[in-house]
């Protein structure tokens, strides 16, 4: 019935013309309090976006737009996945604005899904040296090849850093909350992958098969592991414990002749192209082969049937030293007339621009073969300070929403999420003068479904000595789940009178969020 279903999205979108396209927009920005809010008013001078993407990490954020539409006579005339722009602003923004034809037959609402979380450390101020950077990339690319050759299915998403699930107190074996007291609330971020699987017509047995595989896995690594509860009634967000940290084990993974200097820059890269089994595959085995790159951080989706593949790479040897140099031949770069025909000589060009000295040698070895990703964009437009985690405990705040989909609605679900933010300040007679203590999206998505309704989900860390400050009187519950509560009561009356307001939740479990959830 689900392969019935993408046939008839697919005959429909097709049906509306063959120039069916879609506009993207991507900014690779510092992170700083509210960018997100700031950056969709400014958008609202021009037309707002129909779904997004954002996500920080490292001091480094990305936001993903997209516009859909059928291709006008004035771009007529553009390939699919060409003609894109880069400006960089005086703010350090890095966008990039272009066009793409979209793989409409790519299922996504009608799958049943397969998540899973992986974790490589317990310690989330842990420095991120040139080693763990090679860990996270062995990582993400593990989560690939899981899709498409163990499964042979779509990867529609990878997030890393991300949240590991909260600690159970109580009986051992147990692995849900029924009888067990719920330990306190976890980091809102931790050296982990979050990533999804499309099963389409799912059974026990490839659950299983998938399980085994990355028990194997991480136990072999001593990483953490749990699954998502698919269980008929078990929102996402419930999650089963199957392995525990081992760093003893991991210790033994990690390249011991490798570099330990703290990361100190990372080059924000963001692939776009048709979604299509098998592309963040393709591209983790070329990043695989190269022993001098590594990987901070990913965040990985789907719009519009649009594969957007984000990665933080950094370069062995290469620190804040050398940012001014560096990103003036990146620049010079972007400037040139690009014959890339794929994604691998684009990194090769990018590569010699840093002037790292194994890139020849693998210009001479690799061999050019069809693959999913043959026609991706690759689009990098400068090194970015990559910050240290601050060792200050900060707890994750998820809120998702349902309202009607207009041109503002998701500014003004993010603005009046903020002025709720600023009444709580106000109402404790306090100010927020500290840039720390302040709120800070670390991830949203959301998506339009049947042309008319927007939902979307996302996590915001907030500093936890802020909120038991606010709330340090509460007895009977948790002071994050009074600020929680306290925080979507004035949220839903900034928001009363929107149209199509159906859904507002926020709360400090994911599985607390609405009952629509997984299918975003």
């Amino acid at each position: 019935m689900s392969r019935l279903m993408e046939l008839a999205k697919a005959g429909y979108i097709l049906g509306k013309g063959p120039q069916m396209r879609v506009d993207f927009e991507i900014h690779h920005l510092p992170n700083s309090p509210g960018y997100f809010r700031d950056l969709m008013a400014q958008e609202q001078e021009g037309s707002g976006f129909v779904e997004a993407l954002s996500s920080s990490a490292n001091g480094v954020g990305i936001v993903i737009g997209t516009r859909t539409g059928l291709v006008d006579s004035a771009r007529g005339g553009r390939h699919a996945g060409t003609g894109e722009s880069l400006t960089i602003d005086r703010n350090g923004r890095n966008v990039f604005s272009g066009i793409a034809r979209p793989n409409p037959s790519f299922t996504f609402e009608s799958v049943r899904t397969f998540e899973g979380v992986i974790s490589i450390s317990g310690s989330e101020a842990a420095t991120v040296d040139f080693r763990r950077a090679l860990l996270i990339k062995e990582v993400i690319a593990y989560t690939a090849k899981l899709a498409a050759e163990v499964a042979g299915v779509p990867l529609l998403s990878a997030q890393w850093p991300a949240q590991v699930p909260p600690k159970m107190r109580g009986k051992p074996g147990v692995q849900h909350v029924h009888g067990r007291e719920e330990g306190p609330p976890p980091h809102a971020s931790s050296h982990a992958i979050r990533f999804a699987l499309a099963l389409g017509e799912s059974s026990a047995e490839t659950r299983m098969r998938l399980g085994r595989h990355l028990a194997e896995f991480a136990l072999e690594r001593g990483f953490g592991l749990w699954l998502a509860d698919s269980r008929v009634g078990h929102r996402t967000g419930n999650w089963f414990h199957v392995a525990s940290l081992a760093p003893s084990r991991t210790a033994g993974y990690l390249a011991q002749d490798n570099d330990r200097e703290q990361i100190t820059v990372c080059l924000p890269v963001t692939l776009v192209g048709p979604a299509r089994i098998g592309s963040t595959h393709t591209l983790m085995g070329f990043l695989s082969s190269l022993p001098f790159v590594g990987v901070v951080a990913c965040s990985n989706t789907t719009l519009d049937d649009l594969a957007f593949i984000h990665l933080q790479l950094v370069i062995q040897g290469l620190g804040v030293r050398d940012l001014v140099a560096k990103n003036k031949a990146l620049k010079e770069l972007a400037n040139e007339d690009s014959q890339d025909t794929n994604p691998v000589q684009a990194f090769l060009r990018i590569l010699r621009a840093l002037e790292c000295p194994e890139v020849a040698p693998i210009v001479g070895t690799r061999q050019a073969k069809p693959n999913p990703a043959f026609d991706y964009r690759v689009l990098a437009g400068s090194l970015f300070p990559c910050l240290p985690k601050t060792t200050r405990r900060r707890v994750a705040v998820w809120f998702s929403w349902q309202v009607k989909a207009t041109e503002d609605a998701l500014l003004t679900i993010v603005d009046r999420l903020y002025a709720a933010f600023a009444q709580i300040r106000d109402s404790r007679h306090d100010h927020w003068h500290n840039p720390e203590d302040h709120p800070n999206i670390e991830y949203l998505i959301c998506r339009q479904f049947n042309y008319s309704v927007l939902r979307g989900k996302g996590k915001i860390s907030v500093p936890k000595d802020v909120i038991d400050h606010y709330f340090k009187n509460e007895v009977l519950e948790q002071p994050v789940s009074r600020f929680c509560a306290d925080l979507e009561a004035r949220w839903r009356s900034e928001l009363n009178g929107l149209a199509g307001l159906v859904e507002l939740t926020v709360a400090w479990r994911e599985s607390w969020l609405g009952n629509w959830m997984s299918s975003l």
